[in-house]
């Protein structure tokens, strides 16, 4: 997660840079201003796009986890080896478990 949010920084405040610097060769200094007050009091803007970009990251792989389930499910259904069904019952408490570990941290960051 650590990555995540040094890659949002980075990128969040290059962007408030180039707008800037776009802002100065049109000439507008009241942007500019603008801009700079944001970049100054960046830290807090920074940490609710931290959090929402976490969110969205950790919903994704809830859903990916689900997916998984489903065709695991599917696939225990039509399964007739048992030793087969076994298996798939492993992986089946193994993304269970992630999708809890998942479901902690979303409900951690929605607190």
């Amino acid at each position: 997660m650590v990555d995540i949010q040094q890659n949002i920084r980075k990128s969040w405040f290059d962007d408030y840079l180039d707008l800037y610097n776009f802002a100065g060769s049109l000439g507008d200094t009241e942007w500019q201003a603008q801009i700079m007050h944001t970049l100054r009091y960046e830290q807090h803007a920074m940490a609710s796009n931290i959090q929402q970009a976490i969110q969205r990251e950790l919903w994704r792989e809830f859903a990916v986890l689900n997916s998984r389930l489903l065709e695991l499910f599917a696939k225990l259904e039509q399964s007739r080896s048992l030793y087969e069904k076994a298996k798939m019952q492993e992986t089946v408490m193994d993304l269970k478990k992630q999708r809890l570990e998942v479901s902690r941290k979303i409900v951690s960051y929605t607190a």
